[in-house]
């Protein structure tokens, strides 16, 4: 009986094979310079970053040319340098606003508001301890200001200062209790500790002294995000929308929890409503490609991340992304281009570099592929996955052994990873180690008895061991997890055979069939088990199915003359033998076969010239001498069918006692 079987490997599954995209995961876009437009956390600075205060006793609004000659007529008036440093604040050029603002201190040093817009300049430009220096000397002219004391707040809060953050915001809460910003700083500093509790507090003190606080609704309903509250988190974004409908954080917020909820359209709204805002938001393009990625519109994906690198150009996670949609698409070619470009731009891109090693692989470019791989695992060394896809790349290559120790190294990495332990056992089937291949596929069940295919791996190697009751039960296993698996049903019918279960068999092959109309073995094996049951008619007819299929299966034209033999359609039969001679001229049991049935049909001689061909072939072929045997007898040589008889019997053929009484009788 004919026996196929090929194991089948589970890295095909897990591995990159025509996509990039089933392999990585997309990335989320925040460029430094955009940061504050994503973060949520975002704190309400006062005045400290954008609000530049003029003194009571003159803000002058002329030309920068009037300034200049007034301060040319009366060089030591302060108030005039003050405010010529309000105005080139007010147009951009912070450095002669800032000599400005020193100047009038150096004539004045009792000029609170100069420390206090000086400060402010500083902190713009991230020069947080000459901030702090100036808001503290303003405070030794002005120490009840409640609004310096919320200021100091926050730079000692961006500095991680976070005990001083708050004695400053609890002074400016004393100096002012109806300030709304220190409570809200306040809610921010416990959440950056972690405490939500206090946080929401504090949110809601600033609440109740300015009820249209966004910043302190956007964070609430940021906060009930993290406790997986959405539909309360929803509600607060949008009632800041109500608020302001030009907010950009909240519509940002909303489309982002729409996003994890599946709520695509509402997310996909949220983001062009941002863009209508702002259509330089390179962050709303960016996040709205990644959900028409995440839906499987990659053309639309692809059209808005090219908007985002033309605000934004030049940014890797750009290139990164847009490969996976093309890598999605199919156009892997392009899809490595834009790879390689992010990894010139950032040579610490692990994840491009790891979708590179896929991107090769599908190719078979395993060199390349490798290649990319091994700096994945350089710039991330503990990355399962990629000592995963390492060692199913050696395997791919043929290079078993190889890959052994990157399954391995993958197994104690991913912490007990089912599929490393089920590609593992395939390599040890592999390479001759039939134990430790059984070993790996009972860990990965163990760890997940769903795990396709490693129930049928697991029982294709108790059946090569002939452990025929536990391959069944595996087999049956995998039926139970994928029910559609025609291989299973297959090797199913096979232990079924092989354990004379002839009607089990039967309908487990025709299982195949169902599945796989075209599963040649199947139907060659259904044929031996409908010739087992006397069926030769529809064995026959089975026999022709494979035949159609495949006119190079000799074994099918071998059992075809079998059954011709049996119906007693010797012609037939000889055809059948011949055919499969013909694709083997080696076929030695064919040859035995055929002298047989020209014997049979009375041509003696032929079976005489064949049967010497058949023993030529394999010299301890019974039936050829037994076939000889009876030939010389209706030749009339005696003596030689009485030699090749006691031949045949001593290679095991059992002759018919009639056929022993005429030979003696003749002798």
């Amino acid at each position: 009986m004919k026996k196929h079987r090929t194991k089948i490997i589970l890295a095909a599954i897990f591995l990159f094979s025509a996509t990039i995209v089933c392999a990585v995961e997309p990335q989320s876009f925040q460029p430094v310079e955009l940061q504050d437009q994503l973060i949520k956390e975002k704190i309400k600075n006062g005045n400290i970053f954008n609000n530049y205060k003029s003194i009571d006793r003159g803000f002058y609004s002329n030309e920068m040319t009037n300034f200049r000659q007034a301060i040319d007529v009366e060089m030591g008036l302060a108030d005039k340098h003050y405010n010529l440093g309000v105005s080139f604040a007010a147009k951009g050029d912070y450095e002669n606003a800032v000599d400005s603002f020193r100047l009038a201190i150096s004539i004045n040093p009792e000029l609170v508001d100069a420390y206090y817009n000086l400060a402010v300049l500083c902190g713009a430009n991230h020069s947080y301890d000459e901030a702090i220096i100036n808001f503290e000397e303003a405070l030794q002219y002005s120490p009840r200001s409640a609004e310096i004391y919320n200021n100091l707040g926050v730079l000692y809060g961006i500095k991680g200062n976070f005990v001083v953050a708050l004695e400053n915001y609890k002074k400016a809460i004393e100096f002012d209790p109806n300030y709304a910003d220190p409570f809200y700083n306040i809610g921010v500093l416990y959440g950056t500790l972690g405490d939500m509790q206090k946080e929401l507090d504090y949110y809601s003190k600033a609440l109740d002294i300015d009820p249209f606080f966004v910043e302190a609704l956007n964070n609430i309903g940021i906060v009930f995000g993290k406790l997986g509250e959405y539909e309360k988190e929803i509600n607060f974004y949008q009632t800041v929308l109500k608020i302001d409908s030009n907010y950009i954080d909240a519509h940002f917020n909303l489309a982002m929890v729409y996003s994890a909820l599946g709520d695509y359209e509402k997310a996909i709204d949220s983001y062009r409503k941002i863009i209508a805002l702002d259509e330089n938001s390179v962050d709303a393009y960016f996040n709205l490609a990644l959900v028409y990625n995440t839906i499987g519109e990659y053309e639309k994906a692809i059209e808005y991340f090219r908007k985002a690198e033309e605000i934004y150009p030049g940014y890797p996670e750009i290139y990164y992304n847009m490969a996976l949609c093309l890598s999605a698409l199919k156009l892997n070619s392009e899809a490595i281009a834009l790879l390689e470009k992010a990894v010139n731009i950032n040579p610490d891109y692990t994840d491009a570099f790891y979708a590179l090693g896929l991107a090769y692989k599908s190719f078979d470019d395993y060199d390349k592929a490798i290649r990319n791989l091994i700096v994945a695992l350089k710039l991330k060394p503990d990355n399962a996955k990629t000592y995963y896809q390492l060692g199913s790349i050696y395997e791919e290559k043929g290079l078993s052994r190889e890959a052994v120790p990157f399954y391995e190294k993958a197994i104690v990495l991913g912490k007990e990873d089912s599929k490393a332990y089920a590609d593992l056992g395939v390599v040890y089937g592999r390479i001759g180690e039939p134990e430790l291949e059984i070993q790996n596929y009972e860990k990965a069940i163990d760890i997940d008895p769903d795990l396709p295919k490693v129930h049928y791996n697991l029982g294709a190697s108790y059946y090569d061991k002939g452990m025929l009751e536990e391959a069944a039960r595996q087999f049956k296993e995998e039926i139970r997890i994928s029910p559609e698996n025609e291989h299973a049903y297959y090797e199913m019918g096979n232990v079924y055979a092989e354990l004379g279960n002839i009607d089990s068999a039967i309908v487990l092959y025709n299982h195949t069939l169902r599945f796989d109309p075209a599963h040649k073995y199947a139907m060659y094996n259904l044929g031996t088990m409908y010739g087992a049951k006397g069926l030769y008619n529809t064995e026959i007819e089975m026999y022709k199915k494979v035949i159609l299929i495949d006119a190079s299966m000799k074994e099918a034209f071998f059992n075809l003359g079998v059954a011709y033999g049996i119906l007693g359609m010797s012609q037939e039969e000889i055809e059948a033998y011949k055919n499969a001679i013909e694709i083997d001229d080696r076929y030695d049991q064919a040859y035995a076969n055929l002298a047989s049935a020209y014997c049979a049909s009375g041509e003696f001689y032929k079976a005489i010239e064949i049967s010497g061909r058949a023993l030529e072939l394999n010299i301890n072929e019974g039936t050829g001498y037994y076939t000889l045997s009876i030939a010389y007898f209706y030749t009339g040589n005696y003596k030689n069918a009485k030699l090749f008889c006691e031949r045949a019997i001593e290679l095991g053929i059992d002759p018919d006692p009639n056929y022993v009484f005429d030979l003696v009788d003749k002798l």
